[in-house]
């Protein structure tokens, strides 16, 4: 999916400012203090920009930087679309199960259904089903039918 041409130079300069951001970071301290989430948009912007070669490599390069990060749940999800969109469908289906297990619910929001809170415990607040209202609908429009289906 492209985004319209009016909204592609804004994606842009946005994924400009958080490569820009965490550089500096890595620069200034010689690693990341990104409270800002930076690391965690940068998937999902490339995506919607069209940029899978982009998107590849930002994961890549997330992989190296961030390797014991625990992540966040939609990136973990774009990450398994740019892999079964490069073709890497092993991959894919090793990122889906991580954002699923980063937030229950994120699988059954993505396919359109009803979501029903689990009687658990969550550990924090971005596991729970209202963490996923924080996450722009674009970013969930990503998949199509039949990359929805896959996931299911």
């Amino acid at each position: 999916m492209k985004p319209p041409k009016t909204d592609l130079a804004s994606l842009h300069r946005r994924i400009a400012r958080c490569e820009k951001r965490l550089a500096e970071e890595k620069r200034l301290y010689g690693g990341y203090d990104d409270g800002a989430g930076n690391r965690y948009v940068l998937g999902p912007l490339y995506l919607l920009a069209g940029d899978l070669p982009g998107a590849l490599k930002h994961y890549r390069w997330f992989e190296k930087e961030f390797s014991d990060d625990s992540g966040d749940c939609m990136h973990r999800l774009a990450w398994s679309l740019a892999c079964l969109r490069g073709g890497d469908k092993a991959e894919a289906e090793k990122r889906l199960r991580q954002a699923m297990l980063c937030n229950l619910y994120i699988i059954p929001r993505l396919l359109g259904r009803k979501i029903v809170e689990w009687d658990i415990w969550h550990g924090s607040n971005d596991q729970e089903p209202s963490w996923l209202e924080y996450i722009p609908r674009e970013w969930f429009d990503l998949w199509t039918a039949e990359e929805k289906a896959w996931a299911a």
